[in-house]
């Protein structure tokens, strides 16, 4: 678990390979020199995370802000360079690991992640807004004070009451769909697709 102190930028997460489909799996092989095709890990320009489990090794390679995620299926990444052999199978899970080996590539050639390569999530807003009423649960909240939280206290006390029950419906349909979230709902927007 990461230190909650700590700024989002500063957190790197870890995901296995089964969850997320933009995790690409790897057999490692050490490299006895650093060479052309070699992926070098004691770069100053690289954010380099080994997380170390009993399924294997995860590696996480960034900038401060994004990364990428390869889980070895065989060898270690503990070692100053390392030659990877991907393991690429399946049709539908195919595009995220082409665009993880495509930013990986990127963040080799240049040192750091082109934007282009990490688009805005159009639904960002909405799962923040549900992460902070699966919190507001979490500390007993009422559905008013998540309004309240959400929308602001002028807004929760004109609409909540008010001629029209759109502010009402909208907290409870935050509430629900964050408790399938929290319930493991989650998996499916790792997948590309939203479960209603």
């Amino acid at each position: 678990m990461a230190d909650p102190d700590l700024k989002s930028q500063d957190v790197q997460i870890a995901w296995r390979a089964a969850d997320h489909p933009a995790v690409v799996p790897v057999d490692v092989v050490s490299a006895e020199r650093p060479d052309f095709d070699a992926l070098t890990l004691n770069r100053d320009d690289l954010h380099v995370t080994i997380v170390r489990s009993p399924v294997g090794e995860q590696l996480l390679l960034g900038d401060g802000l994004h990364q990428v995620q390869l889980a070895s299926e065989s060898g270690s990444f503990l070692h100053d360079a390392v030659h990877l052999r991907y393991r690429l199978h399946g049709l539908r899970t195919l595009a995220p690991k082409l665009l993880t080996l495509q930013r990986l590539t990127a963040l080799d050639r240049l040192g750091r992640f082109p934007a282009g390569l990490f688009p805005p999530e159009g639904r960002a807003g909405r799962w923040i807004m549900m992460l902070r009423a699966a919190d507001a649960i979490a500390q007993g909240a009422r559905q008013r004070e998540i309004a309240a939280a959400l929308f602001g206290d002028e807004v929760a006390a004109r609409d909540w009451r008010g001629g029209s029950d759109f502010l009402r419906l909208r907290v409870q349909r935050l509430v629900r769909e964050s408790a399938r979230m929290v319930a493991g709902g989650y998996r499916a927007l790792l997948r590309g697709r939203e479960e209603g």
